[in-house]
């Protein structure tokens, strides 16, 4: 891609993404920090102060790029092809990232989410792989700045049977929707005497944590409050007290849960708000296309219905089988890098 191309295309971007709008919100939001009303509500400050940082770090993004391509052109006759190219290609790259938001524009995209992977076919194998994938997404939200809790999660000796994190920031569903399915880990175990090559998987189910108002009444007699220890992977300091809160709608059976505070009671408040943004999601879409839209199909935990395949043996390759999208270096994908792997689906479900 030349000069001119990359001008055209970030121009495009640009408008799509309305750069005075963004300077409007950033401003909208800062004003909503400078009010004293707002100082006593912590869940709002942290949301306003998450929101803020986005719309900031987005705008710094685009004056970089801006100053990039006019440095290309001023000074194109004094820097060497290599060192063009080069800038090219990372700006290429930058723009790529810009364009992801201009996919995000589904109902739901600029909510939170909640996260949860399933430990599926595979015995010790599979259950270390959804540590592994949990690690993945926990080195994700922290290149993006979003915020993570626990909501739930079940240790083993390998490493996690189950884990529900909530993911707070500014389109985190829209860009984590692209996750949801069967992943599968193709190596050579470390769990058995002879080291073999072993093939395990994990489920991950993605959902948008969607603002509720009062208008979903929960009955106490349609509710089931269990208690249990908090647990946490990595050795993640966690309240190890019964003060972690699942609450179950028996009507539905849709249940949700909460660790992240030492408190049951604030366990409890989180537990049901929860709840009630699953219900709300649940009335929200009333046929089986809007529910795979936001959900995907229902897929077995097995061999068979994997999304993607992560394979460090007999050669090193992450694939994407829904877009063909490829990386050859495992290592990186796991530590957070799975960028290319959205903005890939995105551009083809969009």
């Amino acid at each position: 891609m030349n000069l001119q191309e990359l001008q055209n295309k970030f121009q495009d971007i640009s408008n799509a993404l309305n750069i005075e709008s963004i300077k409007e919100k950033e401003i909208e939001i800062a004003n909503q920090l400078k009010d004293p009303n707002n100082w006593e509500d912590q869940s709002l400050l942290n949301k306003l102060n998450i929101s803020l940082k986005a719309y900031q770090k987005q705008l710094l993004n685009l004056q970089g790029i801006q100053d990039g391509l006019d440095y290309i052109q001023a000074f194109h006759e004094e820097i060497s092809e290599k060192e063009i190219q080069d800038s090219l290609e990372a700006l290429n790259k930058k723009i790529n990232d810009l364009e992801v938001k201009t996919l995000l524009n589904q109902k739901h995209d600029s909510f939170s989410a909640i996260l949860s992977v399933y430990s599926g076919a595979g015995g010790d194998d599979a259950e270390d792989f959804t540590q592994m994938i949990y690690n993945m997404y926990q080195k994700y939200s922290e290149n993006q700045e979003y915020q993570t809790s626990i909501l739930e999660c079940s240790l083993t000796e390998s490493g996690i049977k189950h884990i529900s994190i909530k993911i707070e920031g500014p389109y985190a569903y829209g860009n984590l929707k692209s996750e949801h399915g069967v992943h599968r880990l193709v190596r050579l175990s470390p769990f058995n005497s002879g080291n073999t090559r072993e093939t395990s998987f994990c489920l991950v189910d993605v959902i948008p944590i969607i603002e509720t108002d009062n208008s979903i009444k929960l009955e106490p007699q349609d509710l089931r409050i269990d208690t249990f220890k908090s647990q946490g992977p990595g050795g993640q300091s966690v309240n190890t007290t019964d003060s972690a809160v699942r609450v179950t709608h028996i009507p539905t059976k849709i249940s949700a849960s909460c660790q992240s505070e030492r408190s049951q009671h604030q366990n409890k408040e989180n537990a049901l708000n929860l709840l009630k943004s699953k219900l709300t999601h649940l009335l929200e879409i009333q046929n089986k296309k809007e529910i795979q839209d936001i959900r995907g199909e229902n897929l077995q935990n097995s061999f068979g219905s994997q999304i993607r395949s992560y394979t460090l043996h007999p050669y090193k390759l992450v694939k994407d089988h829904r877009t063909s999208h490829e990386d050859n270096n495992p290592e990186n994908v796991l530590n957070g890098k799975i960028d290319g792997f959205i903005y890939s689906y995105l551009k083809e479900n969009v």
